[in-house]
């Protein structure tokens, strides 16, 4: 079987076997043992609408007749309709139908009712799917033995979406807070399947889980996940309900560390069947939805924000790194995120140096008597670029660009007013805010989420800085 993601999602081929029987039409029907039945999927929904599910050469159906005896039938179609056939039936007439990944364990106890299995580790190939084994299905055979169909097969399992923005987590594991189970043997009451009421109830006397976990496809290659859950999203399939205490989310680095999320802890959260429910972000992302990051370089200690600087005669145009610790709070615990912050000289030898400019108390961010230098500002996946203000403390105007690139060419900017402070010591702020006012073509309007801009001192020199303050948002707002 195959999962066809509207637009951009890929397919996924879900392992399943079959018999390698070919359809002879002009002989079939002679045969008192020849069965087929023609099966339409049903599409599971997911974050970019419908996902087709199609079925695939190889596919296996297991089909229960009315004495509940069970018969493998297979199919040589691709697509979301498909025959499946068999040329050694030896049941009755056919009357249900279940679609898994293996048929150990599956039964028909009684009457519509079917004995099924959802695995409750899951092994996905690539991003933005889900995993091999994590569609079963259930449906019920209508028509006679020239034209018995399933209009659809009815998927038994709903989705969780969760997104990655880190390529280096091995496995993802959500677990029920409250203890229902997620996975395992399950008896699917098909009447009430159909008529759309609550139709899993717990196999007496089999294994169930309160946790499904999500790993990457054992020797994925680099087209694939690489032994990681690389960036982007993944679809873990659950048993459909409400989920009273919620979920936790559970990410494994493989090196000890892991990052626990929840999802729906205040007021419980459902799984819809054949549909989704979502982690709003991604997992990995811990940090505020607003991050304002201050760099304050006139301070009483005469502390550099961004720690000691390289010696003027060691700058080069192609600009230093200087890390920023950023500090915050994760569930009510003290966190810290690093970023960095690369500062050049400038194309014109505009050095710069954490230094006591004349007439100040302390140290400023002194550029040198050349104008363009520059700092590169970090990029924060998730976020956009809201704002960037520098507080100056010349008596004659300067002003900065927040620019694409750091260097020619420099792309699209925009400029921040000139501005010049009252007095040495009495700072003046100039802000440039996104998005801008700009009605040029070369002029930045609306940045792009998680892109890294530049800070040019096109009016710099000798600037005395203050202090720069960086904001940047989930939302860039009109």
């Amino acid at each position: 079987m195959k999962t066809g993601f509207s637009m951009i999602l890929p397919l996924v081929a879900l392992f399943a076997t079959a018999c390698n029987e070919n359809v002879d039409e002009g002989t079939v029907w002679d045969n008192p043992n020849f069965v087929r039945i023609t099966v339409t999927s049903e599409p599971m929904k997911t974050t970019d609408g419908n996902s087709s599910i199609s079925w695939s050469r190889r596919d296996s159906l297991l089909v229960f007749d009315e004495n509940n005896a069970g018969f493998k039938l297979g199919t040589t179609d691709n697509g979301t309709k498909a025959i499946f056939y068999s040329h050694k039936w030896g049941g009755n007439r056919p009357k249900y139908a279940v679609f898994s990944t293996g048929s150990d364990g599956i039964t028909c106890t009684s009457d519509g009712i079917l004995r099924v299995a959802l695995d409750n580790v899951q092994r996905v190939g690539t991003v933005n799917s889900y995993a091999e084994n994590a569609i079963i299905s259930a449906g019920k055979i209508n028509g006679n033995k020239t034209a018995y169909k399933i209009n659809p097969m009815k998927n038994l399992s709903g989705l969780i979406k969760v997104a990655m923005s880190d390529s280096t987590a091995k496995s993802i594991t959500v677990e029920s807070i409250g203890g229902e189970f997620m996975s395992g043997h399950v008896d699917v009451d098909y009447a009430r399947l159909d008529a759309g009421e609550a139709f899993w109830t717990a196999t007496p006397g089999k294994q169930q889980s309160s946790s499904v976990t999500i790993a990457p496809v054992s020797g994925s290659d680099a087209e694939t996940l690489d032994g990681c859950l690389k960036t982007g999203s993944y679809y873990i399939s659950v048993l459909p309900q409400f989920y009273a205490e919620g979920l936790r989310i559970t990410v494994d680095y493989g090196d000890g560390n892991t990052l626990v999320r929840t999802l729906g802890e205040t007021d419980g959260i459902t799984v819809p069947r054949s549909d989704f429910n979502a982690f709003d972000g991604t997992l990995d992302d811990t940090l505020p939805d607003v991050i304002t990051i201050g760099l304050s370089f006139y301070n009483e200690n005469d502390e550099n924000p961004l720690g000691a600087f390289a010696p003027v005669a060691d700058q080069n145009v192609d600009g230093e790194e200087y890390s920023y610790t950023y500090n915050y709070t994760l569930d009510g615990a003290p966190a810290g995120k690093d970023f960095i912050f690369t500062i050049s000289k400038g194309k014109n030898s505009a050095t710069y140096q954490h230094y006591k400019a004349s007439g100040l108390d302390h140290n400023v961010l002194l550029f040198g008597a050349k104008n363009n230098a520059w700092i590169k500002l970090p990029g924060i996946p998730g976020r956009y670029l809201k704002s960037v203000s520098m507080s100056h403390g010349n008596t004659t105007a300067k002003r900065f660009r927040v620019q694409e690139n750091p260097q020619s060419p420099v792309g699209k900017y925009f400029s921040s007013p000139s501005l010049k402070a009252p007095s040495l010591t009495a700072p003046v702020t100039e802000t440039v805010t996104f998005p801008t006012t700009a009605t040029q073509d070369a002029q930045i309007i609306n940045t792009v989420e998680g892109k890294s801009y530049t800070m040019e001192f096109t009016e710099g020199a000798s600037l005395r800085v203050f202090d720069i303050t960086v904001v940047y948002s989930k939302t860039l707002g009109d």
